[in-house]
């Protein structure tokens, strides 16, 4: 469907976007950062339904529509909303082929009436066509803007975020509609009326205070331009590293498996028969087994796969207890450091919300399904106090559910000892928007607050460790960015309670910021190096931080590949 272009009212862009409009948009997100493509597509979808006019909105739609055409229709409608939007320009380009010098921006034009298109709209392909003579044949030379193609971040599922030319205080924010100047006119043959679109409000993030001093001096590290000039890691680096590493243009959010030794990080080694491909991998304590999110291409749905390092012995995650209780939508899976135990998240029955669960996972494989009895239904009076997913549904002895609540949780993470769990808190479901960092003692369920800033900074991906195992660091998007930096806070910062103000010195601060999007960062397992991945140069690829002097080597250098790592051992 087209919207009509001859309304006469004035679109309304100036006001902020209806609370409906901010969940479905804050649902989307956590849905793509957790490698569910297909809610994600359908939140983002509404959120234009309702939005037509939602820049964030579209610009997300375009990371995960199935099709070319419909990426194309979602990026050029962000260059309608927002002409300097310099990213989605590159995006568009680049999917068209048809960029004659690097660099070439969009003429900025003053509009009265935006057009918009709807993705599988009938006659796509000759509209598409018709926007890029408008707005690519009649452009003016401008800067070059260094862009990534990708525009997604989860765990997953996860993990990038779509990014935008990022502005200083004082300055328009990324995602902002901006002001045309008063004497530019609208590109030869658009048809558009020459007048100007009124801006959103510009929000300015705070700056962050430091930590306390540590064994290190910590920096944030500036974003590089031009060619990558890193060093390769010192070859003191030891152990194995997990990684997703593939085409970028087949599947980017799920990418065929690979193991890197650090002896040889130019040589990987496939984890997976048949090129299968998944997200988030994550190695058992003796470096002989892992876990990942592994996508069933027929199916088109997402399952959490134990299996051997060489690929054989696949098994499915409920296996290990005997299916006796369905939880649905399982991701963002993490190895226990210490022992034969995965932390995930999932959605038991009649819960609208993920929750976190632990199950064992021993070296003897499972029975296979019906070898062993399926656990009594419980009454009300024995169901009283017990675990249980459901009413007359008692959770078996390998699985332990550690939360019940109205908060969805994503992206647990081990703390080294294995006691406790640093993991993602969505409040939007419980009438409150905030998205901050939890920590549960598995065997207590005691939990305490570790940031407390709302959408301030959107955590995702934590990581728990550091030279005395007592920093967490994790993928951060700060509100009106959209870009994902590596951040880090003390545990020192741990309270009771949301309310509880905490000290200046353990908030959290901007780690590493080599961009646009740096994401997934894990210790190493001596906690002297952090492991991420990042777009700075072309596709994604990996990279060592390390933490006492905040030099930065690439592992690898590969900008036709999408490289993503997620997890290091030293068995």
């Amino acid at each position: 469907m087209i919207w009509d272009t001859a309304e006469e009212s004035e679109p309304n862009v100036s006001e902020e976007p209806a609370p409906e409009v901010r969940e479905l948009l804050k649902e989307g997100i956590n849905a793509a950062r957790a490698g569910d493509k297909d809610k994600a597509r359908e939140a983002f979808r509404k959120v234009v339904e309702l939005d037509q006019y939602n820049e964030q909105g579209w610009f997300w739609l375009a990371s995960v529509v199935e099709t070319e055409e419909e990426r194309r229709t979602c990026l050029g409608n962000v260059v309608l909303i927002n002409p300097e939007n310099l990213k989605a320009q590159r995006l568009l380009e680049q999917l068209e082929g048809s960029v004659e010098e690097e660099g070439r921006a969009i003429e900025p034009a003053q509009r009265k009436r935006l057009m918009f298109l709807a993705v599988g709209a009938a006659g796509l392909i000759g509209i598409c066509i018709l926007l890029l003579i408008v707005f690519v044949g009649g452009g003016d030379d401008g800067e070059t803007a260094e862009v990534d193609e990708d525009t997604t971040a989860a765990g997953t599922s996860e993990d990038a975020d779509p990014a935008q030319q990022s502005g200083e205080s004082g300055t328009t924010a990324p995602g902002d509609l901006v002001q045309s100047p008063a004497d530019e006119t609208a590109s030869p043959g658009s048809g558009l009326d020459e007048e100007t679109v009124t801006s959103l409000p510009t929000e300015t993030v705070s700056q962050r205070p430091t930590l306390p001093p540590q064994d290190a001096t910590v920096t944030p590290t500036p974003s590089p331009e031009g060619p990558p000039t890193l060093p390769p890691p010192p070859e003191s680096l030891t152990g194995r590293i997990l990684l997703g590493s593939g085409d970028p243009f087949t599947n980017k959010e799920y990418l065929p498996i690979y193991i890197m030794s650090l002896d040889s990080p130019s040589e990987l080694i496939s984890a997976t028969q048949n090129q299968a491909r998944g997200a988030m991998p994550s190695f058992a304590p003796s470096g002989n087994r892992y876990i990942f999110a592994q996508f069933n291409t027929g199916q088109r749905s997402v399952t959490l796969q134990v299996l051997n390092v060489n690929g054989t012995n696949s098994r499915t995650l409920p296996e290990y207890w005997n299916f006796a209780v369905p939880i649905l939508d399982q991701t963002t899976p993490a190895w226990s450091p210490v022992d034969n135990r995965v932390a995930f998240v999932g959605s038991g029955l009649g819960s609208r919300q993920s929750d976190l669960y632990v199950v064992d996972v021993p070296e003897t494989p499972p029975p296979a399904p019906g070898e062993i009895d399926a656990p009594e239904p419980t009454t009300d009076e024995d169901s009283e106090g017990t675990e249980e997913p459901g009413p007359g549904i008692a959770l078996p002895p390998s699985l332990s559910q550690l939360t019940r609540d109205a908060v969805n949780e994503l992206w647990p993470a081990w703390s080294p000892d294995g006691t406790r769990l640093v993991y993602v808190a969505d409040t939007g479901p419980t009438g409150t928007d905030g998205v901050d960092l939890r920590v549960i003692d598995v065997a207590s369920g005691t939990i305490q607050f570790l940031t407390a800033d709302r959408l301030a900074v959107v955590e995702s991906a934590p990581s728990w460790g550091g030279p005395e195992n007592n920093l967490v660091v994790y993928s951060g998007t700060a509100e009106g960015d959209n870009q994902s930096d590596i951040w880090i806070v003390s545990l020192d910062a741990l309270t009771a309670s949301l309310d509880t103000e905490i000290p200046p010195e353990a908030e959290p601060t901007l780690l590493i910021d080599l961009g646009p999007n740096d994401v997934q960062p894990r210790w190493s397992p001596d906690g002297q190096y952090i492991l991420f991945s990042s777009d700075a140069f072309e596709n994604y690829d990996v990279y060592v931080y390390e933490y006492a002097t905040g030099e930065i080597f690439a592992l690898t250098n590969t900008p036709e590949v999408r490289d993503i790592a997620n997890d290091w051992i030293i068995p």
